[in-house]
């Protein structure tokens, strides 16, 4: 491939995405052309630097003589504009000339301030019949796009990539806080400055690194100034980038406030600094802003705070000064995160597939993540972008919404993804919610996300691979970490592997449910074979559907953790909550009616058939005591009677009788 790369801009210290898209596409012979050259980043003879105008605008016929003469030249296969408000000559020429493949890819004010604009808009909305498609860097960009009228079905989200590094450990006593980025209202550091000025009275080994260069840098000196911050804030200017890392490196917490620029509408993207930290296995607190919001889950791989919030920032940097292990946990997620989603190859070669046509859009999908949800405004973002970071793009998620009367679907709509289906329905109870999603699904694999819950990033690319070599299988699962209501791990929930156990696992199911609902992954033809959930079970539906199917699926856990389970108090998962048990009870008497007692205790010396049947008797009672269910345990309790005639089991029965 021939890439020919527009930029108004060529070796922009501040612009290194750009910088990556030149030098590190594979198999990829990039040129340039621009208006402006920093630094000669690539060899003088694939550069051609001539005027780009900000908005519509066509090359005189000397100019795009030079342009035409370039791209035969050169045999320009693909062409990349970076920036939505610049190269509009060269979508002209190209419409006119080639017709080449052509995509305009947005950074930051191209899709926000330049909206302000109704020529750039109108431009917008012309320049989609003549491109092949545009490029943003989150959803919240897109969603500004198909607002002004871009086709959503040409909108591709390729996150920024940065390269993984190699991490040493800082050694330092000192608590070093890092922001990379340019001084300006957007990227605006006072409201840091602000919390560090009260961290200070309480912490004398704070240090405060900025490095940058921008019109605030006068506001942000004179605020060091007058705040007695000289010994504490260092402010660096603008640094290449070996020097950057050096200072990623040796950092305990990075710290951004992306806001909007109130006076322009200015945006960020989806800062590159921050990917930067990712890399580095840094803790991140940032603002609620933009792309932000989408590549962090807060308290999992960061931390997130309202915009321009000194108190909150000062809040979450001291929590994390005080919590080294917290700060180590976000930082390992961090990392976790960006060799997943934003290494600098993966984003790359999304790129590519993206310039080539080779991202199609999912007609038959491998998996389905069905997300059955009510009321969950709260917390379906962060599961929505749990399953968006995942590193395996072969899905659809279907939502079912059970009838919520909060912000739910507005919160689903901010993610305009053509893999995500959503359907509103009248408010029933899960496992109708749950029927329809599979009736809905169209993948080969089913994996259930309840609408609070995380799906760790790597786990439908597990679940895939495990498939392709074992497709004998027909349900998987892996362990749960239980999380509070933030996110804050709080133990491991590890299960057995019943492969190959199917008796076993029958009798254990008396006992409870030991298979997990959260992120197993069911071969959709399940449901088919054994049917779908019990819609008389408003809870306990899944418990009473593994018992149905233990004796004939064949199972096997993989050894991940697949899941954060968040257990809180509006949901049935906290130990808080106290729990209507008669779905559990029903499940078992159902387990009853279609077992035998020989299948359910296989343990029990069958041998002496009536003494293993007294047994059995007793120990349903003992179940059906817990569950309270003490009509139906009262039952079994004389069933026992009848066979052994012992008078204890006689007072058992009359003890029963007061809890009827």
């Amino acid at each position: 491939m021939n890439l020919l790369i527009v930029t108004p801009d060529l070796g922009a210290l501040t612009e290194t995405f750009i910088t990556n898209h030149i030098l590190n596409l594979k198999s990829t012979n990039t040129f340039v052309i621009t208006n402006n050259i920093h630094n000669k980043i690539i060899d003088s003879n694939k550069i051609l630097q001539i005027k780009l105008n900000y908005g519509p605008a066509t090359f005189d016929d000397e100019k795009e003589k030079i342009v035409l003469d370039f791209i035969k030249n050169k045999k320009i296969t693909h062409i990349l504009i970076e920036y939505g408000t610049y190269g509009s000559e060269i979508i002209n020429l190209n419409s006119k000339h080639f017709q080449l493949p052509i995509y305009i890819h947005f950074h930051g004010y191209d899709a926000s301030s330049a909206l302000n604009n109704p020529i750039i808009i109108k431009y917008y909305q012309v320049i989609q019949n003549f491109v092949s498609g545009f490029i943003t860097v989150s959803y919240t960009m897109s969603k500004r796009l198909i607002d002004i009228g871009i086709e959503k079905d040409k909108i591709f989200v390729n996150y920024y990539g940065t390269e993984s590094k190699i991490i040493s450990s800082n050694v330092s006593d000192k608590i070093n806080l890092l922001f990379v980025g340019r001084l300006v209202n957007k990227k605006n550091p006072i409201p840091i400055l602000e919390a560090i000025a009260k961290l200070i009275s309480k912490y004398s080994n704070i240090h405060f690194d900025i490095i940058g260069d921008g019109p605030l840098k006068d506001d942000i000196i004179s605020y060091i100034q007058n705040n007695n911050l000289r010994n504490i804030v260092t402010l660096h200017g603008a640094q290449p980038n070996d020097v950057v890392h050096y200072f990623f490196n040796n950092c305990d917490i990075y710290v951004q406030n992306s806001t909007v620029d109130k006076s322009t509408g200015d945006r960020e993207g989806t800062p590159v600094s921050i990917i930067e930290a990712f890399s580095h296995s840094l803790p991140v607190i940032s603002t609620k802003h933009e792309g932000i919001e989408e590549v962090i889950i807060h308290n999992f791989n960061g931390i997130l705070v309202n915009e321009n919030s000194s108190e909150e920032f000062y809040q979450t940097i001291e929590y994390l000064i005080q919590n080294k292990n917290f700060r180590n946990y976000l930082g390992n997620n961090a990392k976790l995160v960006h060799s997943i989603k934003f290494d600098k190859n993966v984003s790359n070669e999304r790129l590519i597939k993206i310039l080539k046509n080779e991202i199609k859009f999912v007609v038959k999908p491998f998996f389905s993540v069905c997300i059955p949800t009510y009321n969950r405004e709260k917390y379906i973002s962060d599961t929505l972008k749990s399953v968006l970071l995942q590193n395996f793009d072969n899905y659809e998620i279907i939502i079912i919404d059970d009838g919520s009367t909060d912000n739910t679907k507005q919160i689903v709509d901010r993610f305009p993804d053509n893999r995500i289906k959503y359907y509103y329905k009248n408010h029933t109870n899960a496992a109708d919610t749950r029927n329809l999603a599979i009736e809905k699904s169209q993948g080969e694999y089913i994996v259930w996300l309840d609408s609070d819950d995380i799906i760790l990033p790597y786990v439908l690319q597990e679940y895939y691979n495990f498939f392709i070599q074992n497709s004998y299988f027909e349900l998987i699962y892996g362990d749960l970490v239980i999380v509070d209501n933030f996110l804050i791990p709080q133990k491991e929930l590890n299960y057995e592997d019943w492969y190959n156990r199917n008796n076993e696992l029958l009798s254990k199911l008396f006992y409870g449910n030991y298979i997990p609902n959260p992120v197993v992954c069911i071969k959709k033809i399940i449901y088919e074979k054994y049917g779908k959930y019990n819609i008389d079970f408003v809870r306990a539906h899944d418990y009473e559907f593994w018992i149905r199917i233990s004796k004939h699926i064949k199972l096997k856990k993989i050894n991940i953790k697949t899941c954060l389970w968040r257990w809180h108090d509006s949901n049935l998962s906290a130990e808080s909550v106290k729990i209507d048990t008669s779905y559990e009870a029903n499940a078992i008497k159902l387990m009853l009616a279609n077992n035998s007692l020989e299948e359910i205790f296989p343990n029990y010396d069958w041998g002496n058939k009536e003494h293993a049947t007294v047994k059995s008797y007793l120990e349903i009672v003992k179940r059906l005591i817990i569950l309270k269910d003490y009509n139906e345990a009262i039952k079994y309790a004389k069933l026992a009677y009848s066979l052994a005639h012992d008078p204890s089991i006689m007072e058992l029965v009359n003890n029963l009788q007061q809890y009827k």
